[in-house]
């Protein structure tokens, strides 16, 4: 079997001849992805076989279906989830800038920004699946690869160019060195960017949180791939994933030199208004032209909860689409999501109510998925909203320690904080023996997702359009002491060092979590 690449120079660690090892490595991938390939058709092959069937194995096989698509957003499955009318103009858009890369050999890079939860990840990855399955026909010599970072997983310089190392050499084929160097993973990535180049290859950078790495002084991650990209004109693309809308104003110049000012825009979910596919909101799949492509909860849960049209036009399957119509149309869970409307909720959540619906009806025995099922699902999201002590019980230990830092704040007369000081304060527990502490940009996502349960307010006037400088917007707490002990004694797996830091006592011993 011939290498994808021809071998760049031989003072690299992760390059090296074709040696019998991998060789067996590169087959062995082959055969895991055929093997996947297979499985994929195999559970397809037993979802058509499960709506002719009896119903349990419809039901079994509809539920698989449903919570794959749901889940992951790489998946086969979710590749036949509709998306919402605001984002189909946006996956064309995106789809055409990402084809000029693998055809035209125009360079892009982008930012694509939007709330959490409105559909980023699954945006993306659709397109991205898309180009991949058109231009990869051979899983063993792809000509398009995916490298993805994550400013919370790979904050560090190390880390960053360590991890795209690793999933250029498992995407092309090349050895992969887990003890080389800053430098040397470095000059790693501009020989190969200088071998894909020479090979017609291209390659797409997605950057999740980039954020991340605009904050840290001189931004070497993004300076240094952007030099590298531009200094090897390799066909590649750069996709920086953001919450915050002046991400890019916090660029350094040499950054944003050789960062585009392109922008993809995710709007929020509409939840009043109802659009036609025809009149510039795209048609959705399976849909008629008298569609009305609306973004309320209700039209969501029904694309979320529907099955594919091949899979539908089975009698099991038309029976299970009336079901769930009526079940939508029921007056008690219409006035269910009235009220998720007045709350204001995002894709995300309505993924959340739809598993729980799911799994509520996988418990079931016998009967279709019916109205008591979604309210089940509702209750089941709104059940933290309404109970702050079952909220705080149900939180990681990054967030528990992150409240209690703010109750501490609180104790001493501090009635508004921001991210800052509640994140100093959460550094003192260094010196109390607490253990080791997250970087700071895991913990500013845990602060947001705790202020999205609102046991935390942000009281600055629209806060949340304050990009990064959010972390300085003045908030309160919403929850009382008492709250907060109550949730702490409910919590499955509270460490004992934290309950004893929210009591103030004095702390000694090892590890917080």
């Amino acid at each position: 079997m011939q290498s994808p690449l021809k071998r760049p120079r031989a003072d690299t660690d992760h390059l090296k001849g074709l040696s019998q090892q991998q060789i067996e490595q590169q087959q062995q991938k082959q055969r895991q992805q055929q093997d996947q390939q297979r499985h994929g058709a195999q559970r397809d092959d037993n979802l058509r076989q499960g709506l002719a069937a009896a119903p349990a194995n419809f039901k079994q096989a509809a539920i698989d279906h449903l919570v794959a698509r749901i889940r992951d957003p790489r998946s086969a499955d979710a590749a036949v989830l509709p998306l919402r009318p605001a984002l189909a103009p946006l996956e064309r858009e995106l789809a055409a800038l990402l084809s000029n890369v693998v055809i035209g050999g125009q360079n892009v890079s982008l930012l694509v920004i939007g709330e959490p939860g409105s559909g980023k990840t699954l945006l993306l990855e659709r397109v991205l699946g898309g180009l991949c399955r058109e231009h990869n026909s051979s899983p063993a010599n792809p000509t398009l690869g995916v490298v993805r970072l994550h400013g919370a997983l790979h904050g560090d310089e190390r880390a960053a160019f360590q991890e795209i190392a690793r999933q250029l050499c498992a995407t092309f084929g090349c050895t992969f060195s887990r003890s080389a160097s800053y430098d040397d993973n470095l000059g790693f990535l501009k020989d190969m960017l200088l071998q894909l180049r020479r090979a017609l290859k291209c390659v797409v950078f997605v950057i999740d949180e980039v954020e991340a790495y605009v904050r840290v002084a001189k931004q070497m991650v993004l300076y240094n791939l952007l030099d590298a990209l531009t200094s090897s004109q390799v066909q590649a693309a750069v996709l920086g994933v953001t919450c915050q809308w002046d991400v890019q104003d916090a660029m350094e110049k040499r950054v944003r030199s050789r960062f585009s000012s392109r922008r993809v825009l995710l709007p929020p979910l509409d939840h009043t208004k109802a659009r036609r596919a025809g009149a510039g909101a795209g048609r959705l799949r399976g849909c008629g032209p008298r569609w009305l492509a609306e973004e309320t909860p209700r039209a969501m849960l029904q694309h979320m909860l529907s099955l594919p049209e091949q899979l539908a036009s089975q009698p099991q399957g038309r029976s299970y689409e009336r079901e769930l119509a009526m079940a939508l149309d029921s007056a008690a869970v219409k006035a269910k999501l009235k009220e998720l409307s007045k709350i204001g909720v995002c894709p995300r959540d309505l993924a959340v109510i739809s598993t729980a619906a799911l799994s509520r009806w996988q418990l079931q025995h016998m009967g279709p998925l019916g109205a008591q099922h979604l309210l089940e699902g509702v209750d089941a999201w709104l059940r933290p909203l309404r109970s702050r002590p079952a909220a705080v019980a149900g939180m990681s230990a990054l967030q528990l320690g992150l409240l209690v830092a703010a109750q501490r704040l609180e104790d001493r007369g501090q009635g508004t904080f921001n991210f800052e000081m509640v994140f100093d304060e959460f550094l003192k527990a260094k010196n109390e023996s607490l253990g080791p502490l997250w970087r700071k940009p895991a913990a500013w996502r845990a602060f947001r997702d705790v202020a999205s349960t609102g046991l935390v307010q942000f009281t600055a006037a629209r806060a949340e359009s304050k990009g990064l400088m959010q972390q300085h917007c003045a908030a309160q707490l919403l929850l009382t002491r008492a709250e907060l002990d109550a949730g702490i004694q409910q919590h499955p797996a509270c460490p004992d060092h934290l309950k004893r830091w929210a009591r103030g006592d004095a702390l000694g011993g090892t590890g917080l979590i």
